[in-house]
């Protein structure tokens, strides 16, 4: 049964709870339906709830391109309103609310709709509200198709297919560092991997970099980049390739042939790395894990993470806190690599620079407390690498040996050691170790 609410007149509709309950379901399940029923204003229902879930639920169908309500049903291999009653509301009975009560039951979800309608069960909705309830909606979806109780032997099954794994094919995510590979063992699944350092001295380039590698082993990598158009990203490491000044590209002061150069060099580097896509119109993290969720890469880099949008009335460091807790859901429920760059505060250029002018050759030991939200970060980091760069600190005051060396430091390792590295920076923008 369709229920069509047509106005007439603009008196109040007649309406019945059951009926609306259906229109509901339908829409959380089909977003053909939604369009279908897309003029239906919140007025239009007589339940509160209704209403109010109606507002969530238009939200979450405009800012995104895909939910997967029906991959839902084909996971849980059950008919589709048997899925998502959203009503539980005293006085209604129905077939699927039951139904939906024993699926919640059955995949360990406690409580999911009484939460749900103590978030929506207000006059009215905020902003915030509605932030809130799109975000439980998408987690509990998640929670209802995939959570389930794993035994010990599945998860030893696991281990042991990691352990064959690298066995087979060695670090699946390697870094261009064989020292970085010893002291963390790659990019790891699952894992947040955190990359810091002060403005300038070269993260944005190291994780592009390395993305592009990452992607030319067949590696399907999304790259978030944030502060830079991926256009500005694609010059910039053309640049470094053809050794054509930036400055001069940027400013359009090329000679006819170093343009051809340059075209050709740009078309090499996307037919090398064809499973790297560069995103640079995603700011807010609804945004982000949409993609994510929707495509699935295998590795995501986020470049950088302060830049990310937060709740203008949340304080900053809780509200980093839960941007970087949902990019840790999404890594560990979908197996991800994640990459995230991170910037150091200030106050450690200050503290570096007054050292390093008395011994230019200082070793500069950053605190992981360095890094801007260092609280929020240190909690979801697997690893954390500091990259820091003395030529940038001393400026023309620094010895001409020690110019464009970077130091690589891990200061948190969660699975193998922390530990230290040296890197070059060469004319084409890569990085090579220096051996001992």
């Amino acid at each position: 049964m369709i229920l069509k609410f047509v106005p007439t007149n603009g008196k109040p509709l007649e309406r019945k709870l059951e009926h609306e309950n259906l229109v509901l379901k339908h829409a959380l399940l089909s977003k053909q339906f939604f369009q279908s029923v897309s003029y239906l204003r919140p007025d239009m229902f007589s339940d509160k709830f209704i209403r109010n879930a109606w507002q969530v639920i238009k939200r979450m169908y405009e800012k995104t391109s895909q939910l997967d309500f029906i991959e839902l049903s084909n996971l849980l291999s059950i008919e589709p309103p048997a899925i998502y009653d959203f009503t539980e509301i005293p006085g209604v009975q129905s077939q699927a609310g039951l139904a939906a009560s024993k699926i919640f039951k059955k995949y360990s979800v406690v409580n999911v709709h009484s939460k749900l309608l103590n978030m929506l069960a207000k006059p009215e909705l905020t902003e915030a509200d509605l932030e809130r309830a799109q975000d439980f909606i998408r987690e509990s979806l998640y929670t209802v198709s995939a959570r389930r109780v794993k035994s010990l032997k599945e998860i030893g099954k696991e281990a042991m297919d990691f352990v064959q794994r690298q066995m087979k094919t060695g670090i699946e995510f390697p870094w261009m560092s064989k020292k970085l590979n010893e002291c963390t063992g790659g990019l790891l699944r699952s894992e947040i991997t955190t990359l810091a350092a002060l403005p300038g001295h070269g993260k944005s380039t190291f994780a592009v970099q390395q993305s592009l590698l990452w992607a030319m082993a067949g590696a399907d990598v999304a790259l978030f980049s944030l502060e830079m158009k991926g256009s500005a990203l694609l010059l910039k490491l053309a640049s470094g390739l053809t050794k054509i000044p930036y400055e001069r590209i940027f400013l359009g002061k090329l000679s006819h042939d170093e343009t051809v150069y340059l075209e050709g060099v740009m078309l090499e580097i996307a037919s090398q790395a064809k499973s790297l896509t560069v995103i640079d119109d995603l700011f807010s993290i609804d945004e982000i894990e949409s993609y994510v969720y929707q495509h699935k890469p295998s590795v995501v880099v986020i470049d950088w993470i302060q830049m990310i949008d937060t709740n203008a009335d949340a304080v900053r460091t809780y509200a980093i806190g839960d941007i970087l807790k949902t990019i840790k859901q999404f890594s560990q429920r979908l197996d991800i690599a994640t990459l995230i760059v991170a910037q150091h505060k200030r106050d450690f250029e200050m503290r570096s620079r007054e050292r390093l002018l008395r011994h230019a050759d200082s070793f500069i030991l950053p605190l992981d407390s360095d890094i801007s939200d260092s609280s929020a970060v240190e909690k979801v980091s697997a690893c954390i690498i500091h990259l820091f760069d003395r030529e940038k600190i001393l400026r023309t005051g620094c010895p001409e040996e020690l110019r464009g060396i970077l130091d690589f430091i891990v200061t948190k390792e969660r699975y193998l050691h922390p530990g230290f590295t040296k890197m070059r920076k060469q004319p084409d923008l890569t990085f090579k170790e220096i051996e001992d």
